[in-house]
């Protein structure tokens, strides 16, 4: 029985569903509602216009936000604020999971990112409000090039593992300072708890 592995953190429904995948992305989560209360259903979108659609199929909303390109020199690390602030504002108290750029595709305009952009992408996600992160790392020869490709950025995750574990609570609490933090130029991400 699955439910009960120790291992199980949450259910993952379909990936990134839309179009017609989502009345079944829907009938699922019931499934898995009805038959495990104590797992939470997590559901990944590829687009912040699709951010409302997947609250009916999901107690934990995940985005991939992938901003490191071959045609972009200069990562757009500001979308992750954006896709933040649209997931926030569209799916009320659900739990955001981000999900940092850690692999490329071969021939495509993904690429795997620098250690130093992996880190960044990671803290502006939780800055931004993600309650927990998820790294994809699948590696296919013909496609993907996940981090396990790259011994450094592979090496990495345990050190970037290492470094957030020190700041769960600080993550995971829901208390909000009395006082706001901002700049003027350049933008300065801050999450004080």
């Amino acid at each position: 029985d699955l439910k009960s592995h120790p291992a199980l953190l949450a259910w993952y429904n379909v990936d990134e569903p839309n179009g017609n995948l989502l009345p079944i992305a829907d009938e699922a989560y019931q499934i898995y509602r009805d038959n495990d209360k104590h797992h939470p259903v997590y559901v990944v979108s590829c687009s912040p216009a699709h951010f409302k659609l997947k609250n009916n199929m999901c107690d934990i909303l995940g985005i991939d936000p992938y901003v490191i390109t071959v045609s972009d020199p200069e990562p757009a690390f500001y979308n992750i604020i954006d896709w933040f602030k649209v997931a926030k504002a569209e799916n009320g108290t659900k739990s955001i999971w981000g999900i940092p750029q850690s692999h490329g595709i071969k021939g495509g305009d993904l690429i795997q990112p620098t250690t130093g952009q992996l880190k960044c992408q990671a803290y502006l996600e939780i800055v931004e409000g993600a309650k927990g992160l998820i790294f994809f790392n699948y590696n296919s020869d013909n496609v993907l090039t996940g981090a396990q490709s790259n011994p450094v950025l592979w090496d990495y995750f345990k050190t970037l593992n290492a470094e957030l574990r020190g700041y769960v609570p600080a993550i995971l609490s829901t208390d909000e300072p009395d006082f706001k933090v901002s700049s003027l130029t350049p933008p300065i991400r801050v999450l004080v708890k």
